[in-house]
């Protein structure tokens, strides 16, 4: 369901035109004043409203999306990172917590209720599956924290959505624009095993699981 709702977003914010009347979610009528890269200012007759644009930032594990991410925030544009939200989520969501629990058994959460994730990822890394039905529980979840998140986002020239599975989710449909951040695998495998204390061949099952640089950059700007 979220796929085909953002799907048809798209093609509403493609469609959108210099002139063209509007009513936005909250029942305000307008008209489009302006149209640009990264927004959309409508004129309500009392004022003008700025609609900000969504900037996709994706990239394979270890690429460097998160940095890339970081120096944006930096420049004052808010950022939403789908990753560290989802695993938010999956620790402090009730409903998603019994969900999971119900896919992968009670050991998904240790004794003092945090996440296991060595199980979990153990679980679903190597059976593709399980992946999916791991993910059709988790990403409707983001969606939807991530649709909350944008609408209290106010006077930034656009918004930052960063995830690193932003085109397997389908997220990318929501994003005016992506950007792809790409490095050599070697490298990547090197930085996560520093960073995550994984071994190489744990990073391999992750990166196996992704979209490859190549299909990254065919779908990017």
């Amino acid at each position: 369901p979220q796929t085909k709702k953002q799907k048809e977003e798209k093609k509403f914010q493609d469609s959108l035109k210099q002139g063209q009347k509007v009513v936005t979610t909250s029942g305000i009528h307008g008209r489009i004043t302006q149209v640009n890269d990264v927004t959309v200012v409508v004129d309500t007759g009392t004022g003008k409203i700025t609609f900000e644009k969504i900037i996709g930032l994706t990239g394979g594990i270890g690429s460097g999306k998160s940095t890339a991410a970081k120096i944006f925030n930096q420049k004052g544009i808010p950022v939403y990172n789908s990753d560290d939200r989802a695993k938010y989520l999956m620790q402090h969501s009730p409903e998603l917590k019994k969900s999971i629990q119900s896919l992968l058994g009670v050991e998904a959460y240790q004794e003092n209720g945090e996440l296991n994730r060595s199980f979990i990822s153990n679980k679903i890394f190597l059976d593709k599956t399980l992946l999916q039905k791991m993910n059709e529980l988790v990403h409707p979840a983001v969606f939807e924290d991530s649709e909350n998140w944008k609408n209290k986002q106010k006077e930034a020239p656009f918004l930052l959505r960063e995830a690193a599975i932003l085109f397997e989710s389908g997220a990318f449909l929501l994003c005016d624009a992506i950007i792809s951040v790409v490095a050599d695998e070697n490298i990547r495998i090197e930085r996560t095993i520093k960073r995550d204390g994984l071994t190489q061949i744990e990073v391999q099952n992750r990166i196996n699981n992704q979209w490859t640089d190549s299909q990254r950059i065919e779908k990017s700007d």
